[in-house]
């Protein structure tokens, strides 16, 4: 396979940093997106010793701030001409309400709006490098019944929950929220040569727990142990099927859940949700997105 370019966020650990590796060592051209650049040079030094490629480069952004979003798209824009893909894998989970810069609840702002800008901000870039794909992390904890939990809703009467704070509802919302996006993102580049996928990979060993407090930290690891979480090197694979696969050319707008294409929920198939969502996500990062 021809060397291609990949931006992945979240990449300082976890299945961010397995992707990267794996990607790296595939010898392709991978530029890690990291918040905190201590952690993402260690990620990066790491990366280049283990997969003996040079290609592999540091990007400072954070998923939580628009302002270095739309930083990190100029820079990228003067550096770059063209992207073969996407790697949307950042992640975070706090128990309690917070706000990100913008004012934001957290994890919404951050995982979901702050995937959405950034990738509407890469998508010139994705066009410039067709064929391109789009893969955005989610998962299968969205769906009702699954550990015997409530499926995920859009709450569009209290998007950030600031009425009554539902941790377990908001993050399972952001989950919903990024799928939606997925399916939306699809229809609008229909037809440009960007592909649109969202992955839930199998149960997985990571540390999307670490701004819990230490006895809910404890519980979360000995989940893990008790349901036997791969690594992230094995959940890595799940994620990097939709983006590399050869055999899903000319296809867009999919759920797969370990490597094998699947149904989300009827709630992520609500066109009219979507788009609801689209508009809003506009005029919260205060811009409109023409794709095609």
């Amino acid at each position: 396979m021809p060397a291609k370019r990949f931006v992945v966020t979240g990449a300082n650990s976890g299945l961010g940093k397995a992707c990267g590796l794996q990607l790296a060592q595939k010898g392709h051209e991978v530029i890690l997106l990291c918040r905190d650049r201590e952690r993402g040079e260690a990620a990066l030094n790491d990366i280049r010793q283990h997969s003996g490629n040079p290609n592999v480069v540091l990007m400072l952004t954070d998923l939580a701030s628009q302002a270095c979003l739309r930083s990190f798209g100029e820079a990228f824009s003067q550096r770059y001409a063209s992207l073969t893909g996407l790697l949307n894998c950042a992640g975070i989970r706090v128990l309690d309400r917070r706000l990100t810069a913008d004012g934001i609840e957290l994890m919404f702002g951050s995982e979901y709006l702050g995937h959405f800008l950034l990738t509407n901000l890469l998508v010139p870039a994705l066009k410039a490098g067709a064929p391109a794909r789009v893969v955005t992390l989610s998962g299968e904890g969205h769906k009702a019944g699954v550990e015997g939990g409530v499926g995920a809703t859009m709450n569009f009467d209290d998007l950030q929950y600031a009425k009554k704070w539902d941790v377990l509802r908001a993050s399972k919302q952001v989950v919903l929220a990024k799928i939606l996006f997925t399916y939306e993102l699809a229809r609008r580049l229909e037809g440009t040569g960007v592909a649109v996928h969202t992955v839930s990979p199998r149960f997985t060993r990571t540390n999307l727990s670490s701004h819990y407090p230490w006895f809910v930290r404890a519980v979360a690891t000995l989940r893990m142990w008790q349901a036997k979480a791969v690594s992230p090197e094995v959940g890595a694979r799940d994620i990097l099927f939709p983006l590399l696969a050869p055999e899903l050319e000319g296809q867009t707008g999919k759920y797969y859940v370990e490597g094998q294409e699947a149904q989300s929920s009827p709630e992520s198939y609500d066109r009219t949700g979507a788009e609801r969502l689209w508009q809003i996500s506009e005029t919260l990062v205060k811009q409109t997105f023409l794709t095609k």
